[in-house]
This record gives structure tokens, C-alpha cells and sequence, in this order.
């Protein structure tokens, strides 16, 4: 069955999945009983909510109203993720750790220009920018079950799930995954962009705090250009000279020939102990290379997940949320023709656009005015709404299944409402497929469903007389 699609809100959303989770745990070992979900449908349409989304959230409450405290804690511990504890366990252990590296930089009180700590810092902070650049302005929000991630998250669940007791716990967390994975990346994003500026600020803290008790001196040494103080001048001038002064009164950069004199392997010069403007122009770098841009992206970054949470893509393939929200389209006034299909399958088939035109042209009511819905003969009688009396109902059945007293008893229970019968369409792509057109099974099948009609007063019909009614 082709997967329905919701976008809401993430608190929606976590609801609509747990009552996802819920079926399919059931599915798999039949520890909810099936009367619960109808229950919950039959409240959920009872309340005439005003559109689909608030339909499937109703439904989904009352399911885990109905389920029990144990089974609702399952789902909660399948929910928990302590993502501001780990934020901020990343943001201090960026600020210790820039702390530490700054040492790196500065040993016994020598501050390298071109110390390889703070030049791995822009040049990485340079690649991180091109790609949150292309990633902030990509167009729109990826659905569900879009990301390698989020993929490889679920089945991670998945395959834990067959060795953990707590398969509930399991499965809600691998839905969680692929729903929330476009949320969950920007917030991932925020805290390392936030870790980042926090390990900058360490650097730079360690960098001013040790300046107190310190004389720096500043300089620059290198096995490749020790030769080159041009060079060194040159690349001197295109990152420190980047960093705009704020106002500060700083002296001019050193030309060829000064950028010589501070080179550390050459014995010590006066020029080498006037450390403070070169200071300052290291974290004057930093905040424009670094603290600026990467406080930008993390706002950037919170603000896109903040949108994301907003709008989060539910896939809904469970036959009960199909069955509801077909039903519910009953209640919008719109309906007044029905196809009742026996399952899924029949369903898809009958929900063709051309085949809604045939049957607006065949039984004379528009094709806006039809609603096809699966109503499974052998669930309760009760669940769900009945059609209302006069409307149009046409019963679609599958020829792999065989005639049997319950869709007798589910024609008798539909008719009882005052319905106004079109007829018993057998839809036998599915059984033609298996056996092949115009087999001796294929015909025993038709033959049988044809008494049937008959027996119950219904005319039998096939696609082709709805589609191409003259032939």
C-alpha cells in the first residue's frame, strides 16, 4: 500500500508515530487486540474532526489511552534522547579542550604566527562555510525515509530490536529516526557550530588569561620558509590582515624585511617582544574567521530546525490509518458514492483516477463525490461509521479470496443501513496474475462470486464493464 504522508508539528507527530508503532508492534506478535484500534478509530470519527491530520491525532490518543501505562512508558523510553545534555557536554569539552591546544601554540610564553592549531582552525572553519552555505540555502525539506542516515539509524534499531526484549521501545525509536532526521540534523549541526565558537573562545581565553603573568613573544618559525620572509610576509598579510581592526589603533604589518627580523630561529629582536597588537590581531582572526561566522551558523542552524520541527513528515502505512482516514472522508459531506473494497489492494485498484471517471460516467455522480474505503468483512461489524442511508455503495472484492458466509454477513450489515446497492465488482488482476487470463481456475472463481451476487441480490460486475460499459 503506497505510504500516506502528514506534515505537522513535532508533538503531532510523535503521537501519529506511536500509534504507527503500536500497530506494527501488534502486528508482529499480536499483543494488542484488534477491537482496541477499531475503538479508537470509532472515537476518533465520533468527534467530526475538521481535517485529517487532527483525525489521525485523535485517533492516535485514544489508542494510547487505551493501551496501558506499560506499554505507553515503552514508547517514552524510546523517545528519550537527552540532546541539551549532550549539547552541552560537546560545547564544554570544546572550551576545555580549545584550553589545552592553545598551549600548543604559545609554548613557554612564544606565540607562533604561524602556529598550525590556529591555521587547521581557519582552514577547516573555510571548508565548513562552503558546505553549510549550500546546505542553509538548499530549496525545501527532505521527507521522510530520505536520509542515508536516518536509514541506517532505523535498521540499526531494527537489528537491535532482535536481540533486546523491548522491541516497542525499538521500533518507535527507528520511526523517531526517519521523521525527526531533518530536525535532528540542524540541531546536530547547532552544537557542533556552537562547539566550535566555544573551542575558539578556549583558545583565545587560554591565549588573554596567560598574557597576565606572561611576556609573550611573538614570532614566526618554519623548517620550508625559513628562507622566504617574503613569502611569510605575503601570507602574514592575507590572514591577519583580513581580520577588520574595530576601531583598534594597531601598527602596520611587517614588510619583507621586519617579517625577517621576527623569524624565532634567527635569535631574538626587539621587534619579537612588542607582542601585544599581534595579540589582538590573533583574536580580532578569530572572531572574524571563527567566533563571528560560526555564532551566525548556529543561530542559522537552530532557526532551520526550529522550521523543520514545525513541519515534520509522518509516513502512515498501516491499514487502520488508511481505513480511518478513508471513513473520515464520509463524515466531510462529500461522499455520495462509496466503494467498500475488502482490502488494500482493492482499494489502490478501485482509487485509479480513470477508473473514479468510469464510475462517475457508469452510476451519474461526479467523480469528487466518490470515496473508496477499505471496510474488512471479518473486523467487527460496528467499527466505523455506517454509510448513511441512501448512499450509493458499490462492494469491491478480490477473487483470491473465495465466497464465505462473513461477506454475506458484512453485504446483510451495510444493507441494513438503508443503502442503496450499485452492485459486486470483482476485481481479478491479482488472481489472473497468479494463474493466468482465462484460466479453469480463473472461471471456477468468477462462476463462484456470480452465485454469490446472485444469492445476495447484487449485480455482479467486472472493471471492464465499468471501464468500457458498451462492450
Amino acid at each position: 500500500m503506497t505510504p500516506m504522508e502528514l506534515r505537522t508539528d513535532g508533538e503531532t507527530a510523535r503521537q501519529l508515530l506511536a500509534a504507527e508503532t503500536l500497530e506494527e508492534f501488534a502486528g508482529r506478535n499480536g499483543s494488542i487486540p484488534k477491537p482496541v484500534f477499531e475503538e479508537a478509530a470509532r472515537v476518533a470519527l465520533e468527534r467530526r474532526p475538521a481535517d485529517k491530520t487532527e483525525l489521525l491525532r485523535l485517533r492516535a490518543g485514544a489508542l494510547l489511552e487505551r493501551v496501558g501505562p506499560e506499554m505507553r512508558a515503552e514508547l517514552g523510553r524510546g523517545a528519550r534522547l537527552p540532546k541539551r545534555l549532550l549539547a552541552l557536554a560537546l560545547g564544554a569539552a570544546a572550551f576545555l579542550f580549545g584550553l589545552v591546544v592553545e598551549g600548543f601554540g604559545t609554548t613557554g610564553g612564544v606565540v607562533n604566527l604561524l602556529s598550525p592549531a590556529l591555521l587547521l582552525l581557519l582552514a577547516w572553519s573555510t571548508v565548513i562555510y562552503i558546505l553549510s552555505l549550500r546546505e542553509l540555502f538548499a530549496a525545501g525539506s527532505r521527507s521522510a525515509q530520505s536520509s542515508f542516515w536516518s536509514r541506517a539509524v532505523r535498521n540499526w534499531c531494527l537489528k537491535r530490536a532482535e536481540r533486546h526484549p523491548q522491541l516497542l521501545r525499538a521500533l518507535y525509536a527507528a520511526k523517531l529516526s526517519e521523521s525527526f532526521s531533518g530536525v535532528w540534523r540542524w540541531e546536530i549541526r547547532f552544537a557542533f557550530h556552537a562547539a566550535a565558537v566555544l573551542f575558539a573562545a578556549g583558545m583565545l581565553a587560554g591565549l588573554a588569561l596567560r598574557g597576565i603573568g606572561t611576556a609573550y613573544v611573538v614570532g614566526w618559525e618554519s623548517t620550508w620558509f625559513a628562507g622566504r620572509p617574503d613569502l611569510v610576509s605575503a601570507f602574514l598579510r592575507f590572514t591577519y590582515g583580513l581580520a577588520p581592526n574595530f576601531g583598534l589603533d594597531l601598527p602596520p604589518l611587517p614588510d619583507a624585511s621586519q617579517t625577517a627580523l621576527l623569524n624565532l630561529a634567527e635569535g631574538m629582536d626587539p621587534l619579537q617582544r612588542e607582542a601585544a597588537p599581534w595579540l589582538l590581531r590573533i583574536m580580532l582572526l578569530a572572531a572574524a574567521a571563527v567566533l563571528i561566522p560560526r555564532t551566525l551558523l548556529a543561530a542559522a542552524s537552530l532557526l532551520r530546525a526550529k522550521r523543520e520541527a514545525a513541519s515534520v513528515p509522518v509516513p502512515l502505512v498501516s491499514e487502520g490509518v488508511f481505513r480511518t482516514a478513508l471513513a473520515w472522508s464520509r463524515t466531510r459531506g462529500n461522499a455520495r458514492g462509496l466503494v467498500l473494497a475488502v482490502n488494500p489492494a482493492v482499494a489502490e485498484l478501485a482509487s485509479e483516477p480513470s477508473f473514479i471517471e468510469a464510475l462517475a460516467l457508469r452510476f451519474s455522480v461526479p467523480a469528487e463525490h466518490w470515496s473508496i474505503e477499505i471496510s474488512d468483512p471479518w473486523s467487527t461489524p460496528e467499527a466505523g461509521l455506517a454509510p448513511s442511508a441512501g448512499t450509493p455503495v458499490l462492494f469491491a472484492v478480490d477473487l483470491l479470496d473465495i465466497p464465505e458466509e462473513t461477506h454475506s454477513r458484512w453485504i446483510r450489515h451495510t444493507l441494513s443501513a438503508g443503502v442503496r446497492p450499485l452492485g459486486l465488482l470483482g476485481f481479478e488482476a491479482r488472481l489472473a496474475l497468479r494463474y493466468g487470463e482465462g484460466s479453469e481456475r480463473l472461471e471456477r472463481r468468477r462462476s463462484l462470486w456470480q452465485a454469490f451476487a446472485q444469492a445476495e441480490g447484487l449485480q455482479y460486475l467486472q472493471p471492464h464493464d465499468i471501464l468500457s460499459p458498451s462492450a
